[in-house]
C-alpha cells in the first residue's frame, strides 16, 4: 500500500506543479497581449503625429500644435504602460533585471553575481497583478482597424 500512497502523493505534487506553470504562464500572455494592444494603438498614434506634423508644414504653420503635444503625451503614457507591464512580466517570472549591468536575476537577490551591485529591496510576490482596465485614449474612435 506504500507504493501507492507515495505515488500518489507524488503525483499530486506534479499536478499542482503543473498547474502553477500554467497559470504563471497565462498570466504572462494575457500580459503580453496587453503589450501588443498598447504597441499597435501608439503605433497608430504615431501615424496620428506623423500626418498632423506633415500637414502644417506643408501649410507653413508651426507644426507642433496643441493636437499634437496631446498626442505626444498619449504615446508616452502608452510606453510607461508598455514598461509597467514588462516588469509585471518578470514578477510573474519570478525573476528582475541588474540595475547596474542587466543580468537576470531572482527576485531575491540582494547582489549581482555578475558586477557585485547591490540590488533594491523588491517585494518577493510571484503573483504580478494583471491589470484589467485601459489606459485612457482621446478620441478612441470604433472604426479603427484592430491589430
Amino acid at each position: 500500500m506504500g507504493f501507492f500512497d507515495d505515488f500518489s502523493k507524488k503525483a499530486s505534487e506534479a499536478l499542482k506543479a503543473t498547474a502553477d506553470k500554467t497559470s504563471e504562464m497565462g498570466k504572462e500572455l494575457q500580459l503580453k497581449g496587453k503589450i501588443n494592444e498598447l504597441t499597435a494603438k501608439q503605433g497608430r498614434k504615431f501615424k496620428e503625429i506623423g500626418e498632423a506634423v506633415f500637414n502644417a508644414v506643408v501649410e507653413g504653420k508651426d507644426p507642433i500644435t496643441d493636437d499634437v503635444k496631446v498626442l505626444i503625451d498619449e504615446v508616452t503614457a502608452f510606453k510607461e504602460d508598455i514598461k509597467r507591464l514588462e516588469g509585471d512580466i518578470l514578477k510573474v517570472k519570478g525573476i528582475k533585471h541588474c540595475v547596474n549591468c542587466g543580468e537576470e536575476l531572482s527576485l531575491d537577490v540582494s547582489f549581482c553575481p555578475k558586477c557585485g551591485t547591490e540590488q533594491p529591496k523588491e517585494e518577493v510576490a510571484k503573483e504580478a497583478e494583471v491589470v484589467e482596465e485601459e489606459p485612457k485614449e482621446e478620441n478612441n474612435d470604433e472604426s479603427e482597424p484592430k491589430e
